[in-house]
């Protein structure tokens, strides 16, 4: 029997939406502090909430009227419903990013101080005032949750594919050094340069541990690592390996991913490039967020789809 069956019609349907899954860092910590500061971060944020919503009503630009907000917390999801039309869709996206720019901006200038982690996706969605519901959001979480790592706002495949060389959406993109695109929000910023020096200057001066401790990787448990590798003996172009480490240190994170290719007939190309998570996390919160790996200490280590990294080796072997 359904639930209310005789008073709800089943009729909801998803619809396809661009959606930004975003998370504030370093938020987590800071409830955990003492009451004036928690009192502090708790007004900053809902300020930051408050002002972004308010602007996105203000700006009587098309498109603007229609964008959604959910927050809970650190997190905040950013919606907007795409239009059938091709030309109307690609201002529904261009608004949405403007928009998810400007609240990184925000976040990160001297009022306030903090920096965002993020994903951008298009697909399936339904959202109303109870729930939020589809793939749209799943995959902007992963975006944020597995791959982002840095404080930026990654952009799906489904978003750049709209983008290509569209000369409107071109500059809110920008490809890192892992190949991955993410949101290019100092695209719209055109005269707030001083007040996001000031906010970086802030983080440097009041928190500089929980901006940069893990940039020097001696505390950090997952790990961002890439490099080269070729057959023995062979000119034959290099494969390349992208992965994410959860191990003691980052010696400990070179040693398995050596011992990963040591048993095929390769060697590493060049140097290995680790780069540690910029936010500090505590094994619980590691474990929280990545439950598969719950049964394996940081000096077992694991390597993230070690399956799948196996099989690119083999593939390239031949």
């Amino acid at each position: 029997m359904l639930i209310r069956g005789s008073v709800d019609n089943y009729d909801r349907e998803t619809s396809q939406y661009i959606v930004a899954y975003l998370d504030i860092l370093g938020i987590a910590g800071r409830m955990k502090e003492g009451r004036d500061r928690q009192k502090l971060t708790m007004n900053k944020l809902h300020n930051l909430y408050t002002f972004s919503m308010d602007i996105s009503k203000q700006i009587v630009i098309e498109g603007y009227s229609d964008i959604q907000f959910k927050i809970f917390s650190d997190n905040i999801i950013i919606v907007k419903k795409l239009s059938e039309q091709l030309e109307k869709r690609l201002l529904d996206i261009k608004v949405l990013l403007n928009c998810v720019a400007n609240f990184q901006c925000s976040a990160a200038k001297d009022g306030v101080g903090w920096l965002v982690r993020g994903g951008i996706s298009i697909g399936e969605l339904f959202i109303d005032e109870t729930m939020v519901w589809g793939e749209a959001l799943l995959k902007g979480y992963d975006l944020e949750s597995n791959s982002a790592i840095y404080p930026r706002i990654l952009l799906d495949s489904s978003v750049i594919s709209y983008i290509g060389s569209n000369k409107e959406l071109i500059g809110y993109t920008l490809q890192d050094f892992d190949n991955l695109y993410f949101l290019n929000y100092l695209h719209i910023q055109h005269f707030g340069g001083q007040f996001l020096k000031n906010g970086f200057q802030m983080m440097l001066t009041q928190d500089p541990l929980s901006l940069f401790t893990n940039y020097y990787m001696e505390d950090c448990m997952i790990f961002s690592v890439h490099f080269y590798y070729r057959k023995l003996r062979s000119r034959e172009a290099a494969n390349k390996f992208e992965g994410i480490v959860f191990a003691e240190n980052s010696k400990h994170a070179e040693e398995l991913v050596r011992k990963l290719i040591s048993d095929y007939p390769v060697e590493v190309d060049g140097r290995i490039s680790i780069i540690g998570s910029i936010t500090a996390k505590t094994l619980d919160e590691i474990y929280e967020e990545r439950p598969e790996i719950r049964e394996i200490s940081p000096e077992q280590g694991h390597i993230y789809n070690e399956f799948f990294h196996k099989n690119s080796i083999r593939r390239y072997v031949g």
